[in-house]
């Protein structure tokens, strides 16, 4: 009798334990951080996210500025589209039209509904050209 009472304490005190770390690590360890700009190439063309404010936040917009370049040149007149996938809750955002500056600069204001990491997909369709996609990992605190 003694002994089981000995084996139910301990397996709530393990419980206890890992509860704590638990909670320790998510609220004192330090989240990861979304890097200032992210480059990644699609065919010809070199695509650069950069996100304000970094972090993002959830409780406002977050402006995603978009740069296409093929070679080194800029590219002007494309039609370019955000979405934002958070995989762990099948959450997503609206598809957001980013609206053309200049030299190859779009951008769009995205707004992430929690916190983690976040899948941003970004379509790009240069004028008279097929779209090509380019994916971004975006981290929302």
């Amino acid at each position: 009798m003694k002994r089981g009472l000995l084996i139910i304490a301990l397996g709530v005190a393990f419980l206890v334990i890992v509860t704590g770390l638990g909670t320790f690590i998510t609220n004192y360890m330090p989240a990861m951080s979304t890097p200032q700009q992210q480059t990644t190439q699609v065919g010809p063309y070199t695509v650069m996210l950069r996100v304000e404010p970094n972090p993002p936040s959830t409780s406002q917009p977050t402006t995603c500025t978009v740069q296409v370049l093929q070679g080194s040149t800029p590219v002007d007149g494309a039609q370019v589209t955000l979405e934002g996938t958070q995989a762990d809750m099948g959450l997503s955002t609206s598809v957001v039209k980013a609206g053309a500056q200049t030299n190859g600069k779009y951008t769009a204001r995205v707004s992430f509904s929690m916190d983690g990491a976040w899948q941003m997909q970004v379509t790009i369709t240069p004028s008279g050209k097929s779209a090509i996609h380019a994916a971004f990992m975006v981290t929302a605190q």
